[in-house]
């Protein structure tokens, strides 16, 4: 099991702020990351996660996307959020924190860039 200590020393040492919440999986938002304290009980998925969260930029580039998209696994990712339900947030394209609305760019091109390809597989094949 992750020790807070760990990950906050980890988030520190980044220059970073780390809120520890209990929804989503993690997300940064400027010099904060929000991380779900439920990773604190899975060690592989939760520094994997830590890490890529530091990685991220405080504004949203094209690296952040592409890191998104390729890096991570959608299996564990998953696995997690039907462990901890409300984890399931991190895939809504709009997100509330501390009363402020955000909207999660990722996320709405992950959408727009799936459903092109199923319009184009469908219009291949049926």
């Amino acid at each position: 099991m992750l020790e807070l200590t760990q990950i906050t020393k980890l988030v520190t040492q980044a220059n970073l702020k780390i809120d520890f919440v209990n929804y989503g999986i993690a997300s940064r938002i400027n010099d904060t990351i929000i991380y779900n304290k439920n990773l604190l009980k899975y060690d592989k998925l939760g520094l994997e996660v830590i890490d890529h969260e530091i990685r991220h930029t405080s504004t949203f580039t094209f690296k952040d996307f592409t890191m998104d998209l390729l890096e991570g696994s959608l299996v564990s990712n998953l696995l997690f959020s039907f462990r901890h339900p409300r984890a399931f947030t991190q895939f809504l394209p709009v997100g509330r924190y501390h009363g402020e609305y955000w909207v999660d760019v990722n996320v709405i091109l992950t959408y727009i860039i799936t459903m092109v390809i199923i319009m184009i597989w469908g219009f291949i094949f049926l």
